[in-house]
């Protein structure tokens, strides 16, 4: 499972420990919650059946409602074997009829008033959340339909502190479907109507939001994407289509990275002028997904054509690039890539890649940032290109672990170079092997033998 989706799981658990919590405080009542005997009763049985699904500890601060239409639950912590505050929020509260719930089919209203969740804690294993996963199962099959009207969160916090990383002003509105065929969930439907919130990383933050809409279907092996949308500052992701069991139709309906969101994820970069737009499509069965893209720097156009198996997991990519040119190098280049991947079982990728490239070169002199593109060109000057070879490999489990050897050849520089970089992250460690070799010097004009650097 990537970073990603296991932190997406992550979140979806911890939001769904607190909905949990809060339904079956409201069908386990069986004393009047207006009465501190009541209460603690209640509490402790809350409590214990927490610590023995899944070894933590929950306290909640006061109870009150009605068995008939709904709960409030105050002050809820969630702690971790160890003492520490995995999940807490203000408040929750949960609506509901208890005569759809005794039919089977409840629908739910849930509001999540100030929730933080540590996302290290509840990932430490000190919480055991695969036995909450089955508990919810299990109970499950006694529902044929279950309708989450509405999901309310307000001024929601997620945090990470090992990853450097923060989610704060969380506001969330959204609603699910659940249907039973085998068990509930095998057909179902999410929309995620609003998300807003700002994101923390360790070169600084940016506001974020997300929505759309998933169905999909366990029986027909169906998902369907409708319009899922991700923005961060000034950029933005948006998908469509469907996966079915033996072909894919995904459609990138528009994508563009401002400048100032590429320096949040590699700060030392020299970001472009404008952003970088593009669209693409992956169709086709699932052996033979058929690739197409296009990617559009400062100037130029970068094309992506290939093929991939799903099955075996492994495929192969051409880039053509078509006169790219950027405002702060006084280059035009053009050239094809040719890529072939494949994901191995320990979660790792291998590549191979080989191609050429031709440049042309703008004298620095006529102030390249002031010319328009046409005039550029014109003064553009073209010299001999080169070609490459390389492959590697990166790992992926805690960090990113990346090796890969690259080799050049450039007659218009009478040069040649040899590297071997291994990159480690997140500890941002670069290990730099390599020769840059002048053969008209009759010896190496520079051979690096290691170099270590950390960019803090």
């Amino acid at each position: 499972m990537t970073s990603e989706r296991r932190l997406g799981a992550i979140v979806a658990t911890g939001f769904g420990v607190l909905i949990a919590v809060g339904v079956t405080a409201a069908l386990g009542f069986r004393l009047w919650l207006g009465s501190q005997r009541g209460q603690r009763a209640v509490q402790q049985r809350l409590d214990t059946w927490v610590a023995q699904k899944s070894n933590g500890r929950l306290h909640v601060g006061k109870i009150s409602g009605s068995l008939v239409s709904g709960v409030r639950l105050d002050s809820v912590e969630l702690y971790d074997r160890k003492g520490r505050v995995a999940l807490r929020a203000a408040s929750v509260r949960a609506r509901y009829s208890a005569a759809q719930v005794l039919a089977g089919r409840p629908v739910l209203q849930v509001d999540v008033d100030r929730p933080e969740l540590d996302v290290d804690a509840l990932t430490s294993g000190e919480i055991d959340l695969e036995s909450l996963t089955r508990v919810v199962e299990h109970e499950g099959e006694r529902t044929r339909r279950f309708t989450l009207d509405k999901l309310m969160v307000h001024d929601g916090t997620l945090r990470s502190p090992a990853r450097h990383q923060s989610l704060t002003h969380v506001e969330l509105e959204a609603r699910a479907t659940l249907d039973q065929e085998n068990r509930l969930g095998d057909r179902g439907a999410m929309s995620l109507l609003s998300m807003k919130a700002y994101w923390h990383g360790a070169h600084g933050g940016a506001p974020v939001g997300a929505s759309g809409t998933v169905r999909w279907s366990v029986p027909d092996r169906r998902l369907d994407a409708d319009a899922l949308t991700l923005r961060v500052g000034q950029s933005h992701v948006q998908v469509r289509g469907d996966v079915r069991a033996d072909e894919v139709d995904l459609r990138l309906a528009t994508l563009s990275l401002a400048p100032e969101e590429l320096l949040l994820f590699a700060p030392t970069a020299t970001p472009p002028r404008r952003p970088i737009t593009g669209e693409g499509r992956a169709v086709g069965p699932l052996d033979a997904i058929v690739v197409r893209g296009t990617l559009r720097p400062d100037h130029g156009e970068v094309q992506l054509r290939g093929r991939l198996d799903a099955n075996e997991r492994e495929g192969q990519l051409h880039l053509l690039l078509d006169r790219v040119e950027s405002d702060f190098a006084p280059v035009v280049v053009s050239g094809v890539v040719a890529l072939r991947g494949k994901l191995e079982e320990g979660g790792g990728v291998a590549w191979r890649a080989h191609g050429s490239y031709q440049r042309r070169e703008i004298d620095p002199n006529l102030q390249v940032g002031k010319l328009g593109v046409d005039a550029r060109r014109r003064f553009a000057l073209a010299r001999p290109g080169g070609h490459f070879s390389g492959s590697g490999r990166a790992v992926f489990g805690e960090g990113v672990r990346m090796k890969f050897r690259l080799e050049v050849d450039d007659p218009g520089q009478a040069a040649r170079l040899v590297a071997g970089p291994d990159v480690v992250l997140p500890s941002r460690t670069l290990h730099l092997r390599g020769t840059y070799v002048k053969p008209a010097a009759g010896r190496p004009s520079l051979v690096v033998r290691r170099v270590d650097t950390r960019a803090e």
